[in-house]
């Protein structure tokens, strides 16, 4: 029975729950949205969400959050084809004196959903619905402030100054309650040490992660037959790791089209076969 401290009192409640469970809420698990998918209509009845996060500050203190925002994930991509660029595979960088580059133009789109710096979200009724906190969650983080040390927030954070300057109320106001519009990541071209001059086919930019899904000794018991059909088609998957060279085979078996990678060692007569089927093999070095 929970306490309830407005009235001094122990009180009864009843309640049906559903329990959906990530390992770690700042990746977007692809496997997730499977779960989601399946138990969609009953998810439909529910009232709320209870997002279960406590923490604890460097002074020992226990913060409990009562909400978040709600997120969006999506990714952008810009490929030569038809429009113009590189249609099949990079070229040379001299080339762009009379070839289109989709890097330039997946840029200049993003550049057009903010203000310069960043901070404006200039997407047409983005801001339309937000909603204003209410008196009782006004009362709430009023509490809040007298013991928010916003100095040893932006020191653990490695962070400066909030946008404009901003300090105190206005500061938690905005982070509790205004929208964002991020770039997680971006990629494209050539990435590696020194330079590489070319013309990149495509570049991607995400507001999640695409993901290498590890899946080895039998994705961990729930089955490597079962889950690797379940990522294949998958868009936020980039490629399957496992850890011998039988998980390789079948999943290939099962009709498993993405990357694998294996991650252990591999002979020279297993390696010339995992080669034929598009295996990428690591470098292994015995201990």
């Amino acid at each position: 029975m929970p306490w309830t401290p407005s009235s001094g009192r122990k009180a009864r409640c009843r309640s049906t729950s559903w329990w959906l469970r990530t390992v770690k809420k700042s990746w977007g698990r692809p496997t997730f949205r499977v779960i989601v998918d399946q138990y969609e209509e009953r998810l439909r009845t529910c009232e709320g969400v209870f997002f279960p996060m406590n923490l604890q500050d460097t002074m020992g203190d226990i913060e409990l959050n009562l909400g978040v925002k709600g997120i969006l994930y999506f990714e952008m991509e810009a490929i030569g084809g038809d429009w113009g660029g590189p249609s099949r595979s990079e070229i040379h960088g001299s080339y762009k004196a009379v070839v289109d580059s989709p890097v330039w133009r997946l840029i200049h789109a993003l550049s057009s959903l903010t203000s310069v710096d960043g901070n404006t979200i200039l997407v047409p009724g983005y801001y339309d619905d937000v909603r204003p906190p209410t008196a009782e969650e006004q009362r709430l983080i009023n509490g809040v402030i007298g013991n928010w040390n916003e100095d040893k927030e932006r020191e653990l954070l490695g962070v400066a100054r909030w946008i404009s300057g901003a300090t105190g109320k206005e500061a938690i106001f905005r982070f509790l309650y205004d929208p964002t519009l991020n770039i997680d990541g971006i990629w494209g071209g050539y990435t590696g040490l020194g330079v590489k001059t070319i013309l990149p086919r495509e570049l991607y930019r995400h507001s999640g992660c695409r993901f290498l899904a590890v899946i080895k000794n039998n994705a961990n018991g729930i089955g490597l037959r079962d889950i690797g059909p379940i990522l294949d088609p998958m868009d936020e998957v980039y490629g399957l790791a496992v850890a011998r060279v039988d998980e390789v085979l079948a999943l290939r078996e099962v009709g498993v089209k993405k990357p694998i990678v294996l991650m252990a060692h591999a002979s020279r007569d297993e390696a010339e076969l995992l080669v034929r089927e598009g295996v990428r093999l690591s470098l292994y070095v015995p201990c």
